[in-house]
């Protein structure tokens, strides 16, 4: 499987002077900032998609630089009301 994409700015963000900045999910619609962080590496292992089917997939092993305990933020956007 070939290195591409954004799976391939994780690998090489140092050598290109990025910063990988991590998110999670903590409910819908709601993220959490956890800080930066830097690869250190990454393996391959097969995993199923959401149809259930076995798939390739690359795991970053991650060391998170995290000064703070987190900011959760809400959406920053209006859903527009449905037309009845």
């Amino acid at each position: 499987m070939k290195m591409r994409g954004g799976n391939k700015a994780i690998l090489d963000h140092a050598k290109l002077n990025k910063e990988i900045h991590l998110f999670e999910y903590t409910r819908k619609a709601y993220v959490r900032y956890i800080g930066t962080a830097d690869c250190l590496g990454y393996h391959e292992e097969s995993r199923p998609d959401k149809t259930g089917d076995s798939r390739n997939v690359y795991i970053f092993h991650l060391a998170i630089n995290s000064d703070h305990d987190g900011i959760e933020a809400e959406p920053n956007f209006e859903i527009p009301a449905s037309k009845t």
